[in-house]
C-alpha cells in the first residue's frame, strides 16, 4: 500500500482537498491497521487519534481487511460515525470514508463517485475542531463544485488509471 502516492498522486494532484498538499508535505499523518472487532483497539485508537498534537499529526489512516466489501466497509464506517456522534468523548471525531467502490448515495453522475475513491478501502480520522478551523477560510460549496467539475473533466478510463497507478 502506497498511501503517500494515492495522497500526491490522486487527492492533491486533483485538488480534491485543498488541506492534503500540507497533511502530505509536513508528513502529518499516519497508517493504523484495526481489527474493528476488537472494541478495546478501536477505543484506544480513538483515544490516542483524540492525543495526537495537531502540530505533529493532523489525520489517521485506519485500514483493515474487514473493509474490503463495500457493504462491510458500510457498516464499520457507519459504526465509526455512530460512535462519534454518539459517545461523548469521541465527537471531536470526523469520519471520512474511501473505498474502490466508493459510491454518494442519491448521485448517478459516475465521475463524482470518484472523489471518494480510492485503490484500498480506508477510513479516515480528522479533528473537527481542525476541520471547523481550515474550512472556515474555504468555501466548502465551492470546492465541491470544482471537484465535480475536475472528475467530469477527466475520463472514467482516466481516473480508474490514475488510482491503478497509485497501488
Amino acid at each position: 500500500m502506497n498511501l503517500e502516492k494515492w495522497i500526491a498522486d490522486y487527492v492533491v494532484k486533483l485538488n480534491l482537498c485543498p488541506f492534503a498538499a500540507g497533511t502530505l508535505k509536513q508528513n502529518k499523518w499516519q497508517l493504523h491497521t484495526l481489527d474493528f472487532k476488537d472494541y478495546k483497539a478501536l477505543e484506544q485508537l480513538l483515544t490516542s487519534f483524540l492525543n495526537e498534537d495537531l502540530e505533529e499529526i493532523e489525520t489517521y489512516f485506519l485500514k483493515s481487511a474487514q473493509l474490503e466489501k463495500w457493504d462491510e466497509f458500510l457498516f464499520y464506517f457507519h459504526l465509526l460515525e455512530e460512535i462519534t456522534t454518539e459517545v461523548e468523548i469521541f465527537q471531536p471525531i470526523k469520519v471520512v470514508g474511501f473505498h474502490p467502490e466508493y459510491r454518494h448515495a442519491g448521485i448517478d453522475d459516475e465521475n463524482v463517485h470518484f472523489s471518494n475513491r480510492s485503490p484500498w478501502p480506508l477510513i479516515q480520522l480528522l479533528n473537527t475542531d481542525d476541520v471547523h478551523k481550515r474550512t472556515a477560510q474555504v468555501d466548502v460549496a465551492k470546492v465541491l463544485e470544482e471537484n465535480e467539475l475536475t472528475l467530469n473533466k477527466t475520463s472514467l478510463i482516466e481516473l480508474e488509471k490514475i488510482l491503478n497507478d497509485c497501488k
